[in-house]
């Protein structure tokens, strides 16, 4: 204030005369702050100098996974020492799945009629899965070299397009036979059954384990001309929910993987397969091709290492909380 201003006298202090006594006490040194301020700038250039704060900053970034590179999702993602049995792993997304988890230093076992190709990143073992004694013999032989299964992926599937009648011409061949569904209902779901009771078996004496079944979207909604093999994909998702039920207790996680339209593979690029899909649905191969991309909201096909990558993350513990559920990879093509 103005001591020569005449209305100062009237002012008031802010503080009674008591707490400014109390300030005094705490008022800061400025020269021992300036020389401690000093000191400390000193010893951040000294760090700077001997890349002391990039060390640190580089240790805070890799114990955060969620802050890794591309390049490092194998150590995001580690399935080292994982055992890790795939059933159709020969061909298409079972090949997909096999490379993947493999990358991710999994030890993967192709259990399938058909051999690999060279150079393969998985071990394979020749296996009917249709047929139960095979069934526990692969298991048996796996899990007495690994003294161990981490996982199982239900995998290997059949897909053939019939009409459950032909009103054109009554008993062709794209109409539904016993022996056409026999094949599916064999290969699409009971090999998953018995494929999962063989492996919980073991899984129970560790207290851990995960059991992926590949299923599709067909299963969720329907698709013409596809009657019996999206009823084993709908019997897959529900078998899912229910042995997530019945396993929780020993730690074991049980999933559902849901593919919508995906690139071409060997099984759905074959003439004979496009042929009877065709005539199911009254229209050229040409169409059926042609309609896909425009159903899916992304406007693309799936890649089949997007499906192989979901399978891996929920294999990992990264997915540890997953279970009794179907995780959709359809691009939106469907929502259920």
């Amino acid at each position: 204030l103005n001591k020569s201003d005449d209305k100062s006298k009237n002012v008031r202090p802010c503080f009674p005369s008591c707490r400014v006594e109390k300030m005094k006490a705490f008022s800061i040194d400025t020269d021992k702050f300036k020389q401690n301020f000093e000191l400390m700038l000193e010893k951040l250039k000294q760090y700077e100098s001997d890349g002391t704060t990039t060390t640190v900053q580089n240790n805070a970034t890799n114990n955060n996974p969620h802050m890794k590179g591309e390049n490092e999702m194998e150590h995001w993602m580690d399935l080292e020492k994982r055992v890790v049995i795939v059933t159709g792993g020969s061909n298409g997304i079972g090949r997909a799945i096999c490379n993947s988890l493999g990358r991710l230093g999994a030890t993967v076992i192709n259990a399938d009629i058909t051999p690999p190709g060279e150079n393969e990143n998985m071990e394979y073992i020749s296996c009917d899965i249709t047929k139960k004694d095979e069934i526990e013999k692969l298991v048996e032989a796996v899990y007495g070299r690994y003294g161990r299964i981490d996982a199982l992926v239900n995998n290997a599937g059949v897909n053939r397009a019939r009409l459950l009648v032909d009103a054109k011409e009554p008993c062709s061949k794209y109409e539904l036979n016993e022996e056409d569904y026999e094949a599916m209902m064999s290969v699409n779901v009971k090999s998953a059954v018995f494929l999962s009771q063989a492996v919980a078996r073991k899984m129970i004496i560790h207290k851990q384990g995960v059991i992926i079944n590949m299923s599709s979207t067909s299963g969720a909604r329907g698709s013409a001309g596809q009657c019996i093999y999206a009823a084993t994909k709908s019997a897959l998702s529900s078998f899912t929910k229910s042995i997530a039920l019945e396993l929780g207790k020993y730690g074991i996680r049980v999933v559902a993987v849901t593919p919508g339209i995906n690139e071409k593979t060997a099984m759905t690029s074959s003439d004979a397969y496009m042929d009877a899909l065709a005539y199911t649905r009254n229209t050229t191969k040409e169409a059926v091709d042609s309609n896909y991309e425009a159903s899916i909201p992304l406007g693309r096909l799936g890649r089949l290492e997007e499906v192989a990558d979901v399978v891996s993350y929920l294999i990992s513990d990264r997915a540890s909380y997953i279970t009794g559920t179907v995780v959709n990879v359809s691009g939106g093509k469907t929502t259920d």
